[in-house]
């Protein structure tokens, strides 16, 4: 399978995650019982896709999932839209095309799809597919962040930190700084390191604090 070109191959990982967590995992059905409830049934069009992305009990077939990808999204169902978006941004099944890969993501974010809120905030961030809009990439970003999500939890300390999208605020990049950081995110704890040796965001000027979260880094 193609790697996602703009999104690091975790963020496919983490769709896939949610794909489980929604309690779509694939059941044992026949590959033409499955086929033949895909005629009706909007989750059986979703499943078939999968199945003909990664080659389950038929030929992979990127087209075929794309096109049942399209069924499903057309039908406003959220999953879909999200993979329908990547389809588009990866280019499989269809021609790769950053502006539609944007709508759909978008169709997808706005009803709750984290994964898709995150890729929402990057084009946002980066111009991808749209003018770059860092307000929007701020406001998505936020939404995963609190959720949970660490990469999320970094970019919005980021956009903090040097006030793109949001008024500068230095005591909320290192608050979210340090959330990532406690997750383990490598690029939060070395902010937070550089924050303490210079004394940002309400925190004191402490170098054995900064060397502490580098070693971490580390």
């Amino acid at each position: 399978m193609k790697q996602d070109r703009k999104f690091p191959i975790a963020r496919f990982c983490a769709c896939l995650a949610a794909f489980c967590c929604l309690g779509l995992t694939l059941p044992a059905q026949t590959i033409k019982d499955l086929t033949a409830a895909a005629k009706k049934d909007v989750e059986a069009q979703y499943k078939l896709a999968f199945h003909y992305l990664y080659g389950l009990e038929v030929p992979a077939n990127e087209k075929e999932a794309y096109n049942w990808f399209k069924k499903a999204a057309a039908k406003d169902y959220a999953p879909a839209q999200q993979m329908l978006g990547f389809c588009y941004a990866t280019g499989q099944g269809v021609s790769q095309n950053d502006k539609e890969a944007f709508k759909w993501y978008l169709k997808a974010a706005e009803q709750g799809v984290v994964d898709a809120q995150f890729r929402v905030a990057f084009m946002n961030e980066k111009g991808i597919g749209e003018k770059p809009n860092p307000a929007e990439a701020f406001r998505w970003y936020r939404k995963v962040a609190d959720t949970g999500v660490a990469d999320a939890q970094l970019m919005v300390a980021r956009l903090y930190y040097t006030g793109e999208g949001v008024g500068q605020d230095y005591k909320e990049a290192v608050k979210w700084y340090l959330k990532a950081a406690n997750q383990g995110v490598t690029a939060a704890q070395l902010a937070l390191g550089n924050c303490y040796t210079l004394g940002q965001g309400g925190l004191p000027r402490d170098n054995v604090e900064a060397l502490k979260w580098m070693i971490i880094a580390a």
